[in-house]
C-alpha cells in the first residue's frame, strides 16, 4: 500500500478513536518510540530527533483530539519550542518529511492500537 494511503488509513482510525487517548499516553509512547526519557524530550540536546518526535506527537495529538492544544503545549513546552505552532504545521511537516516521518507515524500507530 502506498505511504499516502497508509497515512489516510491511520487518519481514519484516529477519527474512529477520537478522545480515547490522552496527551500523556501519546507523550510516553512517542518518547519510548524515539528512545527519549521525558526530560530529554522536553530539554534534550538531540534537536533533530526531538523535532521529529514533537512533530509526530503534535500530529497524533490533533488527529486524536487528545486533550486540548493548550494542554498539549503546556505538557511539553518547557524550553519554549512551541508545540502549538508545530501542531498547526504538522501535516505540512509530515508531507515535507514523508520519508523520515511516515515510518514513525506507522510505528506509533501500531503501539496505540495495542493499548486498546
Amino acid at each position: 500500500m502506498p505511504k499516502n494511503e497508509v497515512i489516510a488509513a491511520i487518519e481514519e482510525w484516529c477519527r474512529m478513536n477520537e478522545q480515547q487517548f490522552t496527551a500523556v499516553h501519546l507523550f510516553h509512547l512517542v518518547c519510548k518510540h524515539f528512545g527519549f526519557t521525558t526530560d530529554e524530550m522536553m530539554n534534550g540536546d538531540r534537536f533533530t530527533a526531538r523535532t521529529e518526535a514533537r512533530t509526530c506527537f503534535a500530529w497524533f495529538g490533533r488527529k486524536l483530539k487528545a486533550d486540548t492544544l493548550d494542554s498539549l503545549a503546556g505538557f511539553v513546552d518547557r524550553d519554549h519550542t512551541s508545540i502549538i505552532s508545530l501542531d498547526r504545521r504538522g501535516d505540512r511537516l509530515l508531507a515535507a518529511n514523508d520519508a523520515a516521518l511516515t515510518p514513525h507515524i506507522i510505528s506509533i500507530y501500531d503501539q496505540l492500537k495495542q493499548l486498546q
